[in-house]
């Protein structure tokens, strides 16, 4: 199982994933042994990008980098349940990522197009 830390302070380590039964999780790298889960590590198809990631490329989404893993699983687990989201509900989904650097409009702006052009496998 891969993952990517979003915080690594203190004792409590968490990952950005998807946990197959739990959409949208945050949880303890140690809570999801023996779970099927997805990761960031596993969203490309080779070196095809998929499509919420290019649309993150093409919006200016990334800035530091280190909130987009978190923010790209949280819309692929909102894609996946709805894949003609409203902007709350992709606020929302933003809702339990933090981004230091407030890259948040371009972020949704990401999420719109993926949505808009449809580009999003469910």
């Amino acid at each position: 199982m891969s993952y990517q830390y979003s915080s690594t302070r203190g004792t409590a380590q968490l990952v950005e994933l998807t946990v197959k039964s739990q959409p949208q999780t945050q949880a303890p790298g140690v809570e999801c042994a023996g779970r099927e889960v997805d990761s960031i590590v596993g969203v490309a198809d080779g070196n095809r990008l998929d499509p919420l990631q290019q649309a993150f490329i093409t919006a200016d989404a990334f800035q530091f980098g280190f909130c987009s893993s978190g923010q790209i699983m949280s819309l692929k687990a909102l894609f996946e349940a709805n894949p003609a989201p409203t902007d709350a509900d992709i606020r929302r989904a933003f809702s339990g990522n933090l981004c230091r650097c407030g890259a948040y409009q371009n972020n949704v702006q990401a999420a719109r197009r993926a949505r808009d052009e449809s580009c999003v496998a469910a």
